[in-house]
């Protein structure tokens, strides 16, 4: 399996904190995101692709920007910039990396989200054991209809019907896009650059795949991100072992 991190975005809404640098610099719990997510994602995938823009418009090689050096060392990361990262949306920057990746399953993930290795465990599971040889994607979801968070809704079969700003289950920002989906997801976001990239799965037979929300935060305002710090903080206290 791969994995796409997509962090091409300025991220407007946390102001001063990102005028420089993309989400995945913010610091929780004393690491920044980028580490976060790229530990936890390594032990499923052969490679990680980082699709970047914002912060990195001075052709600065991005490599020299992350420490990557507690990653997996049969692992490897990628970064890639696009130019056009003021002008699109965030189907741009993923049609950008699909383009650039074979025949296998892909784990899509929003950058702004920080989350736990036993999360990615069991959407990996979920998916190999349940979905991928019936032929469908999954999107990870908290299950519950709310209207606060973009959402997603299914019919009696659990097959995703709608994706968007609507009524319905909040998706969680971790993806996996069958690699028999791959060509078709091009194709759907191609022409769709100001479109957000999950409109694939409305799109591709995909399913829901079912997490608990205390395992994840999406980190969109300053107030989201004080509380991932607070809720991060007290599970790195907890896990601390005893002296």
């Amino acid at each position: 399996m791969e994995a796409i991190v997509l962090a091409a975005g300025e991220g407007s809404r946390m102001g001063e904190r990102t005028a420089e640098l993309p989400k995945l610099f913010l610091e929780v719990s004393g690491r920044p995101l980028y580490e976060h997510q790229l530990t936890r994602l390594a032990p499923h995938c052969d490679r990680i692709t980082v699709v970047l823009g914002h912060g990195f418009d001075d052709d600065t090689a991005p490599e020299s920007a992350f420490d990557t050096g507690d990653i997996a060392a049969d692992t490897d990361v990628e970064f890639v910039v696009i130019d056009e990262w003021a002008t699109t949306e965030n189907s741009y920057t993923a049609r950008t990396a699909l383009e650039r990746i074979d025949d296998e399953d892909v784990l899509l993930v929003c950058g702004d989200v920080v989350f736990t290795e036993s999360i990615i465990d069991d959407i990996v599971q979920t998916y190999e054991n349940d979905l991928r040889d019936d032929g469908f994607s999954g999107v990870g979801v908290v299950e519950g209809i709310q209207d606060e968070m973009t959402a997603v809704r299914w019919n009696d079969e659990d097959v995703i019907t709608e994706y968007g700003a609507i009524e319905g289950h909040q998706e969680v920002g971790l993806f996996v896009l069958n690699a028999a989906h791959r060509e078709r997801a091009i194709e759907i976001l191609d022409g769709e650059e100001n479109d957000w990239f999950p409109i694939i799965f409305e799109n591709v037979p995909s399913k829901p795949i079912r997490v608990d929300d205390d395992e994840r935060h999406e980190i969109n305002t300053p107030a989201h991100l004080r509380a991932a710090r607070e809720k991060w903080s007290e599970r790195a206290e907890q896990s601390a072992p005893e002296r």
